[in-house]
């Protein structure tokens, strides 16, 4: 986003390797990041981090079924290679609690839940970048479905965000999620992820399992 060899990036990453980069316990550094986070995103209120969009997209699935105490997700686009459930190596038993519908069109998403109406656990979605502003539609509809079903939604903002607005797809369109995922943008390069949203929902990790080798990496 800000271009390679960013001087004041660079030199951030070279003042923290000279106090150390990995830690067991959380660094300040990450508390001033997640409120600023709070500050721009708007349905941040919790904000956790990792290291790949996919992993955070990952972790942002398991805290909605975990919530919900639902098992099947509705997902919309690509959300990283941990997700993808269409190529070989995936065991159908996991394979058949994600269903991948279209962009753009509310209504398969509709008749999904008319006929799973207490077993989806969320909506995940990443916005289409060729037909972008059918979300002006698009958002709402899954907004009003997701509330409609005691569903969340979530948002797969390793793309957009910081990109079409500063916090996002969810400022851009003005339809809040329950859940986002940021990466890329966020860090111009740096491997840095992170999965945020309502705060009662961000403390059911408190519950789940969600940890990574290099989490605490500063």
């Amino acid at each position: 986003t800000l271009g390679y060899r960013f001087p004041d990036v660079d030199d951030a990453v070279r003042r923290q390797l000279d106090s150390g980069i990995v830690f067991s316990y959380p660094h300040p550094l990450e508390v001033e990041v997640a409120e600023r986070l709070v500050e721009i995103i708007p349905c941040a209120e919790s904000v956790r981090f990792l290291k790949t969009g996919g992993e955070a997209m990952a972790a942002s699935h398991r805290l909605a079924r975990a919530f919900t105490g639902r098992d099947l997700l509705l997902t919309c686009g690509y959300h990283g290679w941990l997700n993808t459930m269409s190529r070989p190596g995936v065991p159908e038993a996991i394979r058949s609690v994600y269903s991948a519908l279209p962009w753009g069109d509310p209504a398969p998403f509709v008749e999904a839940f008319e006929h799973q109406p207490d077993g989806i656990a969320a909506v995940s979605v990443a916005c289409s970048y060729a037909d972008l502003e059918q979300g002006r539609e698009f958002l709402p509809a899954l907004r009003s479905i997701t509330q409609r079903y005691g569903a969340l939604l979530i948002y797969d903002e390793i793309v957009t965000g910081f990109r079409l607005r500063r916090g996002g797809a969810q400022e851009y369109f003005g339809v809040i999620p329950d859940l986002a995922v940021f990466a890329k943008g966020v860090s111009n390069g740096m491997p840095l992820s992170c999965y945020l949203g309502r705060r009662d929902i961000m403390q059911t990790v408190e519950d789940v399992v969600i940890s990574s080798t290099f989490g605490g990496d500063a």
